[in-house]
């Protein structure tokens, strides 16, 4: 299998405030350093924090949100919680059992998503 190197990057994830910078090499290329980045669709980040996958879905889910109260004004409200299920929750439900929040700003956030659809 033939990697690209200029599409793959290296996180270092750990608890610590200060950690060592080592540089990777693959194929003749250095390999960049991020702090998250997206993998299968869900956002792993270097502090092990799920606070920017969190605020990720929170945004896709608002625009989904957006497009189901635009579309469908006038419709009965069955329809629109039924938009609602397949299209925002679905998303938002995505792979959370490994990214289950345990901060309350980050399950606020999500709350505050399932209450969009009522405002």
């Amino acid at each position: 299998m033939q990697f690209n190197p200029t599409k793959c990057h290296v996180l270092s994830a750990n608890k610590r405030s200060y950690h060592h910078q080592y540089f990777y090499e693959l194929c003749g290329v250095v390999l960049k350093s991020v702090e998250s980045e997206k993998y299968l669709g869900v956002t792993l980040s270097s502090d092990l924090s799920w606070s920017s996958h969190i605020a990720a879905i929170c945004t896709k889910a608002y625009q989904k949100l957006g497009f189901i109260k635009r579309n469908l004004k006038g419709t009965p409200r069955e329809l629109n919680c039924l938009a609602y299920v397949a299209f925002v929750r679905s998303a938002m439900e995505y792979a959370s059992i490994i990214w289950d929040p345990h901060f309350i700003k980050d399950s606020d956030a999500l709350e505050r998503v399932q209450k969009g659809l009522l405002a």
